[in-house]
């Protein structure tokens, strides 16, 4: 009952989840049930088509999760694809070291230009015109904070890029 309370009041919040889900469904039987993300990446879900009310339902499920999941991950590998380029380009002394699920944890020197690099590296991430223009798709602008440390993981502290290219650290 719990559970149901907190996904109506959900779906109160956010009504076009709903819609987007019936029109991305019946995009997908248009289409074969096959769904392709912005970068080309083809996901099949034949059990839209089934007569079975549950199987329809996981269907649904897959599709919504490939849409979000399959789609955050290839932003993650083109992220890194592009922080590459940068550092290489920089000539920067820095270093991808790990990703983190949604993360990306890169080394540098504390006497490098760390600072211009992580504006540089943080325009990179956020630059996907493919979601958030033009304005009238009322697209979703991919967002990117920074924590930065010179000793340990624990003792990281969040900064924020500005608009004007410069750092702050964050309050």
């Amino acid at each position: 009952a719990f559970a149901k309370q907190v996904l109506d009041a959900y779906f109160r919040e956010y009504r076009n989840i709903q819609l987007f889900k019936v029109q991305a469904a019946n995009q997908m039987r248009a289409n074969g049930c096959l769904f392709v993300n912005p970068f080309g990446r083809p996901r099949r879900i034949p059990i839209l088509n089934a007569e079975e009310h549950w199987l329809v339902a996981r269907g649904e499920r897959q599709m919504m999760s490939s849409i979000a999941s399959g789609t955050a991950a290839d932003i993650m590998k083109e992220s890194m694809i592009r922080c590459d380029a940068i550092i290489s380009e920089r000539e920067t002394p820095a270093t991808q070291v790990q990703t983190i699920h949604d993360e990306l944890v890169f080394d540098a020197p504390i006497d490098s230009p760390w600072a211009t690099t992580l504006i540089h590296l943080v325009r990179a991430m956020e630059d996907w015109p493919m979601f958030s223009e033009p304005a009238d798709r009322q697209g979703v602008p991919i967002k990117v904070s920074e924590d930065v440390s010179t000793t340990t993981w624990a003792d990281k502290k969040a900064v924020v890029v500005l608009a004007d290219d410069t750092l702050r650290w964050a309050a």
